[in-house]
C-alpha cells in the first residue's frame, strides 16, 4: 500500500501483460470519501468502449461518516486506511462498489452511494 500526495492511498495496483489497473481511495472536499478505479488496454476498450476508463464511487459526508463508526476509525480521516486494509487486493473494486460498502451503509441506516 503506497500513500500519495493529497492522503491518495492506492489499494490495488496491477498489470497483467494486457492491462493495467488501479484502485484508489481518498477523503475529499466536506468530509467525503472517494474510491476510484483505473484501468488502460484492450479489455477496457472492449468493456467500456474507452481505454484509459475511469470509474468513481462517492461518499459523502453522512455515509462517510457511517463507514468511519462501523470500521470503529476515531477520525473520518483514517477511513481511507481502513478502507486500504480490508479491500486491498484484485477484486478490492468489486467488493467496495457492491457488496461491502453498500451493506455497511444499509447496516448503519445510511442510503448507499449512488
Amino acid at each position: 500500500m503506497r500513500t500519495f500526495e493529497y492522503g491518495e492511498i492506492v489499494l490495488f495496483e496491477g498489470f497483467d501483460g494486457e492491462e493495467d489497473v488501479r484502485v484508489t481511495c481518498w477523503q475529499a472536499e466536506r468530509g467525503g470519501l472517494v474510491v476510484a478505479r483505473r484501468s488502460a488496454g484492450e479489455l477496457s476498450q472492449w468493456c467500456f468502449g474507452e481505454s484509459p476508463h475511469v470509474a468513481e464511487l462517492s461518499f459523502d459526508e453522512a455515509q462517510t461518516s457511517a463507514l468511519a463508526r462501523y470500521l470503529n476509525v476515531e477520525r473520518e480521516e483514517e477511513l481511507a486506511a481502513a478502507l486500504a486494509i480490508e479491500f486491498s487486493g484484485t477484486d478490492g473494486w468489486t467488493r467496495i462498489a457492491s457488496v461491502r460498502v453498500p451493506l455497511y451503509l444499509l447496516r448503519c441506516g445510511v442510503t448507499s452511494a449512488g
